[in-house]
């Protein structure tokens, strides 16, 4: 459901506040996996500031990566790396390297093989303690069930769920979200 909001006042008021709520805190390392044009890489970048780190990662298959290209400069933001890929999902981080990981808007894109390495490598990379965060699009493309077996299943427990106004494409929808920490 679109929500009317106005976009740019979304953008530099609530999406702030949205993404402290999910739990972004300042100096945490952040991946805004499938970021597109990083829309919430630019939001988290100004929560965990210059000790705190996004990584923006995405295959750049419909050229948004050119978008948040030119934030970054326009808004001279140091502290996000634009990670592109041919696709795989291998994460280019050390083990227990990375506090949260952002998997909004992109599971409906991916394959069931290639959600299963996804969460391996999510577990792989993330602290005890980090978390995965997943905003909820295109219903019904995910088998939600299946999605909460399959965290649960790679070491992950919900820990909390929120509805919050989200980013999706150009509007603003009431989405819910979903965190998985890891667990030992």
């Amino acid at each position: 459901m679109k929500i009317l909001v106005n976009l740019e006042d979304w953008l530099k008021k609530q999406g702030e506040a949205v993404l402290r709520d999910i739990g972004i805190k300042q100096s945490q390392k952040v991946l805004d996996f499938g970021c597109g044009s990083g829309v919430y890489s630019i939001i988290a970048s100004k929560i965990v500031g210059a000790s705190g780190k996004v990584y923006a990662l995405d295959s750049d298959e419909k050229g948004l990566l050119g978008d948040l290209i030119e934030k970054v400069k326009k808004e001279k933001t140091k502290n996000i790396e634009i990670i592109k890929t041919s696709g795989e999902i291998d994460f280019p981080f050390p083990d227990e390297s990375l506090d949260v990981i952002f998997l909004y808007d992109i599971l409906h894109l991916l394959e069931n093989h290639e959600r299963d390495k996804l969460f391996k490598e999510a577990y792989r990379v993330l602290k005890i303690g980090g978390f995965v965060s997943y905003h909820i699009t295109h219903i019904g493309e995910v088998n939600l069930e299946e999605f909460h077996k399959k965290m649960k299943e790679n070491g992950f427990s919900l820990e909390k769920k929120l509805k919050k106004p989200m980013f999706h494409w150009a509007w603003i929808e009431e989405s819910t979200i979903f965190n998985y920490y890891k667990q030992e």
